[in-house]
């Protein structure tokens, strides 16, 4: 018998001073949302040490846009800039929960294809 340990995914909660509070969540559903808007997503992955900034905008976008359709990639991009350092280690750690190295880099290889020829057939 295999058992399986499901944890919810809790969110990053951004609360502005105009009382505005937005979720980024960074699941599953974020990551299809990324791979679908901006392609490989080894590439989108890489863009993170050439172009930490946009990566992140990219991953924040990604993870708020999941639940809130209307938000922007020109609005994440201007909450990363703002709001950079904690955020950015928030994101990151929410990404390794997300896609760390959960069966070992050709499994990781293998789902990410998975993903990507799902969403090839949309």
């Amino acid at each position: 018998m295999s058992i399986v340990k499901c944890m919810p995914v809790e969110p990053i909660v951004l609360k502005f001073n105009d009382g505005t509070i937005l979720k980024c969540y960074i699941n599953i559903k974020a990551i299809g949302l990324l791979i679908a808007e901006f392609g490989d997503f080894e590439n989108v992955v890489k863009q993170a040490e050439e172009e930490p900034f946009t990566f992140y905008a990219k991953l924040l976008y990604a993870g708020i846009k999941v639940n809130k359709t209307s938000f922007t990639l020109e609005e994440a991009e201007s909450i990363i800039c703002s709001n950079c350092g904690n955020l950015i280690e928030e994101l990151t750690d929410a990404y390794i929960r997300c896609c760390g190295d959960v069966g070992g880099e050709d499994f990781s290889k293998k789902y990410i294809a998975k993903i990507e020829e799902y969403l090839a057939e949309k």
